[in-house]
């Protein structure tokens, strides 16, 4: 049997005096449920809980059976907005698998914070890749010049710290208390080895170049 309602205006329906628990529930047992508006306005479909929240699940364990929100106008956006003063204002929560982002074009994350206010990323248990294939000098940048005091510190453990390139590298610093050591706190050696050498048929110079006086001390 089917049931329709045709009308050559609005159709409204309406509970006015609903309590909590009184609800409107649409149920199609086997079926699916449709909901299409063809008028072009910017709010052709509405869902509006003015008091509530909204709870959209699919209990599917089925591949392909996913929530899909998609736009297919080439000018039409998907926009996620929050007004929520809290911490996890927004939040995207995979208990299971993981994310997969792709964009055709860039990507911009943007944080009006304050001292304290970070962007973290931490992988616990594995690891964090930072790839780039344009082929620029500055094809990767890390900044942190926007500021009197701003700094970048690295820390590592035991795997070392591997710096390699086919290019110029240039360490510079306008700071008057610049160092680099290598402090060894067991039994063996530290060793810190500076070199310059060419396998081809060009010389190969390590030059060191102070205002003032160079200073190699062997305390041992």
């Amino acid at each position: 049997a089917t049931l329709n309602f045709d009308a050559e205006d609005a159709i409204t329906i309406d509970v006015t005096a609903g309590a909590a628990g009184e609800d409107i529930t649409l149920t199609n047992t086997g079926g699916s449920i449709n909901l299409v508006a063809t008028e072009s306005a910017n709010d052709a479909i509405v869902i509006n809980a003015s008091a509530g929240g909204i709870d959209i699940t699919s209990a599917s364990g089925t591949d392909g059976e996913d929530i899909d929100i998609t736009s297919t106008g080439v000018t039409g956006e998907i926009r996620l907005t929050t007004a929520s003063t809290t911490a996890d204002a927004f939040r995207l929560n995979v208990s299971a698998g993981g994310i997969d982002i792709d964009a055709a074009n860039a990507i911009t994350m943007d944080a009006a914070g304050a001292a304290g206010e970070d962007i973290t990323l931490t992988n616990t248990g594995g690891s964090i890749n930072l790839v780039a294939t344009e082929s620029i000098a500055n094809a990767i940048v890390i900044d942190a010049n926007n500021g009197a005091a701003g700094g970048i510190d690295v820390d590592m453990g035991t795997g070392g710290f591997i710096l390699d390139g086919t290019g110029q590298i240039s360490l510079d610093s306008t700071n008057v208390l610049s160092n680099f050591t290598v402090t060894a706190s067991d039994a063996g050696q530290a060793i810190l080895s500076i070199a310059a050498s060419n396998s081809g048929a060009g010389t190969a110079t390590l030059n060191f170049d102070a205002e003032d006086a160079i200073t190699i001390d062997v305390t041992a």
